[in-house]
This record gives C-alpha cells, structure tokens and sequence, in this order.
C-alpha cells in the first residue's frame, strides 16, 4: 500500500511537470507565431515601400514637359501624391519595424530557453531589420 501510494505521488508530480511543461510550449509556440505573423508583415510593408520608390523614380524620370499651367498642376498634383504615398509607406515601415525589434529584444530574454545563441541571433536579426531600413532609406 505504502509503495502505490509513492507510486502515484511519483505519477502526480509527473503529471503535474508534464502539463506545466506542456503550457509553456503552448506559449512559447505562439509567441513564435505572433513574431512570424509581425515579420511578415513587416516584409510586406518593406515591399510596398520598395515598389513605392520605385514608381516616383519612374515618375521622376519620365516627368513630361509642361506646356502650360493645367499640365504644370497636374504634374505638381502627381508628384505630391506620389511624395504622400512615399512618405506613408515610409511612415508604416518605420513603426513596423520599431514593433518587430521590440518583439525580438523582449522575445529573446523570455522564457527558459534564453541562451547565448538565442540572444546572438535575436542580435543579428535586429541588425538586418537596421540595415534594410538603410538601405531602403537611402534609395
């Protein structure tokens, strides 16, 4: 009897290790999600604000002469909605990217599996998001 009795707190514990366990992957795989999902569209925004720049410098090399104030006003209309729309898409990818790098820096220090690779790796990534945002910057 003594020995069924061990037996099932031995069982009990496990059990109970088991499921704490198992609610911390359920957590940590949504996080993992959650950060999929905001990279994502992070990279969408990315893209957009590329295909963006894009287009003005398309717009900007094939600009046509003006032959009078009408065609003057309608190229000056053109070229400040492609500056808004430039400067929006700008804007979005900018708090995206703030977003993310946030998410990273307090993903990489939660939870049990915090190690030096993980913070080397949240590092780096959060470095490549900088130089994207450079790089599309400086175009």
């Amino acid at each position: 009897a003594e020995e069924n009795k061990e037996k099932s707190q031995v069982y009990d514990a496990m059990a109970e290790t088991l499921g704490d366990a198992w609610d911390a992957l359920i957590i940590m795989l949504e996080k993992r999600q959650a950060l999929l999902e905001l990279t994502s569209v992070f990279f969408e925004n990315a893209l957009e604000f590329a295909v963006k720049i894009d287009q003005v410098e398309d717009f900007l090399k094939n600009a046509q002469e003006f032959d009078n104030t009408d065609s003057l006003r309608d190229l000056l209309l053109q070229q400040e909605h492609h500056t808004k729309e430039l400067l929006e898409k700008s804007l979005a990818l900018l708090n995206k990217s703030q977003e993310l790098t946030e998410f990273i820096e307090e993903f990489k220090h939660e939870g049990p599996n915090a190690n030096p690779e993980l913070i080397q790796g949240a590092h780096s990534s959060c470095l490549k998001i900088d130089n994207l945002l450079e790089m599309l910057q400086d175009r």
